[in-house]
């Protein structure tokens, strides 16, 4: 009984010490590290990061550092909007935020990594994480875009002040634009951590260059060239020197072949952000008009499986490509084989066994386990997480930003959260 009442004791213990230091808080660059580092938002506020402890001691030295997404913009108009709002100013990020899915301090929902140091980057500078201009000047629409000069300066802080240098392991990871910068940084990540053992876990970071569906629709490609004028990117140096091409700053089927570091793709075979808002497909995801553009479909879920099969070819790197209308893989619901994204990507991490699952089901997305339609639209879900905020304008962001995860599952875009919150 004695033996019994101590263990109890200590599990409660450790579960009060858990809960307790759940909270994410953020930790904002002074101005003269943001100024000295370039880490600084598109209106020029210091970037930062969220941090958690490790909750397990034994966890001490073992990280997880999730990018966050939310598109890029496009011109001038797009760009002074967005550095209005929290993902172009630091000024509206709340001071703490809950992580969840990889970052989750739960063990019902991420077992193998809830006891982690864990990071969330919030997403400030509009340039997919990449670019490394860090003044304000007339060719950058007096805008910063330093989202590369971001990642290098929140990991230099990590390391002088968190003992980030003491790591045995870091998986860095990250959604949509957040996938982009993962993918791109893991190779720079290890580099900077030749110690660690570092793998990326990208979701929703595979984007294609391929024709969009109307011929008068400007390419992923071709946006690229055009913000190449305006701001620097930093870029894969071996990509670019074998082939010239501006994907090498942030197109994971471009750089790939060039790539070092063991990564885990999580990809949507029928990504709805790429089939329906960069590549500009009519209908919606699940109801397609007509025949010319169930082809087009058809067609770009053939070329994506071709590109992610150089993946499954490369014993080093491990996939979780479903066949879904989605952008972005639930961490704990679609399955393939049985297996949820959590599952295989600890399993592979772990090497517990060797795992490429990739959904082979169907010329358009079939797999019964998707999350087509959310069981909440935005709004309610934005009610259910900031009980009457919405219309409060930067009340309503602040919390909106503290739960963009939840959110975004609901279906909720950067657009629509703005609209709900004014």
């Amino acid at each position: 009984r004695f033996f019994f009442m101590k263990y109890m004791l200590s599990l409660v213990l450790y579960l009060l010490v858990t809960f307790s230091n759940a909270e994410m808080n953020l930790e904002l660059f002074s101005t003269e590290y943001a100024f000295q580092t370039g880490g600084r938002c598109l209106d020029g506020s210091p970037a930062g990061f969220y941090f958690r402890n490790a909750t397990n001691p034994r966890d001490s030295n073992k990280w997880v550092v999730y990018l966050q997404g939310g598109g890029y913009c496009r011109d001038k108009t797009e760009c002074t909007q967005r550095s209005k709002t929290h993902l172009g100013t630091s000024t509206l990020w709340p001071k703490t935020m809950h992580g969840d899915y990889i970052l989750s301090p739960s063990y019902a929902i991420n077992p193998d990594f809830h006891g982690w140091n864990a990071v969330y980057l919030p997403y400030c500078g509009g340039d997919v994480h990449v670019g490394i201009s860090p003044n304000a000047t007339a060719k950058s629409w007096n805008l910063i875009f330093a989202g590369h000069l971001i990642v290098v300066a929140v990991f230099e802080q990590l390391k002088a002040k968190f003992n980030l240098g003491d790591a045995k392991a870091v998986v860095l990871s990250g959604g949509s634009a957040g996938g982009i910068g993962a993918f791109v940084h893991t190779d720079w990540l290890a580099d900077f951590l030749p110690s660690a053992r570092v793998v990326g876990l990208p979701d929703a970071g595979w984007f294609l260059l391929v024709p969009t569906y109307h011929n008068d629709t400007e390419s992923i490609a071709q946006h690229l060239t055009y913000l190449s004028k305006h701001y620097d990117s930093w870029y894969n140096e071996d990509c670019y020197k074998a082939t010239k091409n501006i994907g090498c700053a942030a197109s994971a089927p471009v750089i790939y072949p060039y790539t070092k570091t063991a990564r885990f793709i999580a990809e949507s075979q029928f990504d709805t952000n790429q089939l329906f808002v960069q590549d500009g497909t009519p209908g919606k995801p699940g109801h397609i008009p007509n025949k010319t553009v169930s082809k087009y479909i058809e067609w770009f879920g053939s070329t994506m499986k071709s590109s992610l099969q150089n993946v499954v070819n490369n014993p080093r790197d491990g996939i979780f490509a479903v066949s879904c209308w989605t952008h972005g893989v639930t961490w704990n619901q679609t399955r393939i084989q049985g297996y949820t994204l959590r599952m295989a990507f600890a399993n592979w991490f772990f090497n517990r066994t060797a795992v490429n699952l990739f959904d082979k089901c169907g010329k358009l997305p079939c797999n019964p386990t998707c999350v087509v339609n959310p069981k909440t639209t935005c709004k309610q879900e934005l009610e259910k997480v900031c009980p009457g905020d919405l219309g409060k304008g930067e009340k309503c962001i602040k919390c909106a930003t503290a739960n963009a995860s939840k959110l975004e599952q609901a279906g909720c875009t950067v657009k629509k959260v703005e609209g709900l919150c004014k």
